[in-house]
């Protein structure tokens, strides 16, 4: 791809919930992340930037300082990878770049006697094309013409119960324990098979609005108040209420919501 179209508005608001200790999410903000000072600090920012753009939402998992130091990992590496996923020509070039980084990253944990990971939800905006990358529950939604689609795949007990059929047709809620049974993950066990991350590719008009989102967010709010609050305001504003929206329902998990326009 040769080019840019349009710029990119793009607002992240990232919240420690009303429970959690810690803030154990982090987000790749296209350069720029939570440095380890301010890991548990609430943050709202705003930027406007030109195309090809990178983002993303990590969660962390491994408990305190552990989940706080993978989803660090996660966003620094994939500043350090961050032209696997604007150059070329087809997705795959960041799938491939994914595995890699996370059986190095399990690589470094077997070695150093650590056990924990990161959920991945990454998108990459280049010529008005939308590039989206997932591994575990975080998300990535697009909202088009009043519509909410969630373009990642939850790698969880859950959503593999339900794909093969055993759920009856119904995707089991958020309060049922296999929803927050991750089976694929960054810095997962890599002594068997690589992590299979889902991707996507879909095509950007003005106006259209994109949501990456920890589990914290999604979990809290049904899918049309999300679709409702995704297209309030400007995105510094939807992120907010995304955010302010969850906490007053309860803010039982970290929250983030990082919401792109294509301007």
């Amino acid at each position: 791809m040769t080019g840019c179209n349009g710029t990119l508005s793009a607002a992240v608001c990232c919240h420690r919930g009303r429970l959690r200790q810690k803030n154990e999410d982090n987000y790749y903000f296209n350069g720029t992340w939570k440095a380890p000072e301010r890991l548990n600090e609430n943050r709202l920012e705003h930027t406007t930037t030109a195309q090809p753009a990178l983002f993303a939402v990590c969660d962390g998992m491994g408990g305190h300082q552990q989940g706080e130091l993978a989803a660090l990992v996660a966003v620094s590496w994939l500043h350090q990878s961050r032209q696997a996923f604007l150059v070329g020509e087809q997705p795959e070039e960041g799938v491939r770049s994914l595995i890699h980084m996370s059986r190095r990253f399990w690589r470094a944990c077997q070695e150093q006697g650590r056990q924990m990971g990161s959920t991945i939800a990454a998108a990459a905006v280049q010529d008005n094309t939308l590039r989206i990358y997932g591994l575990g529950d975080s998300r990535v939604y697009r909202l088009a013409d009043g519509q909410l689609r969630q373009l990642t795949q939850d790698h969880t007990m859950a959503a593999e119960a339900w794909a093969i059929g055993l759920t009856g047709g119904k995707m089991p809620p958020s309060s049922d324990p296999r929803s927050h049974q991750l089976t694929q993950y960054f810095g997962m066990d890599c002594g068997e098979y690589d992590p299979a991350p889902c991707y996507g590719q879909w095509t950007l008009a003005p106006g259209q609005r994109v949501l990456l989102c920890s589990d914290g967010l999604s979990d809290s709010l049904e899918h049309s108040q999300m679709g409702a609050l995704l297209g309030r305001g400007t995105p510094e504003e939807a992120a907010w209420a995304l955010v302010n929206a969850a906490l007053e329902q309860g803010g039982r998990d970290n929250l983030t919501a990082l919401v792109l326009e294509v301007q």
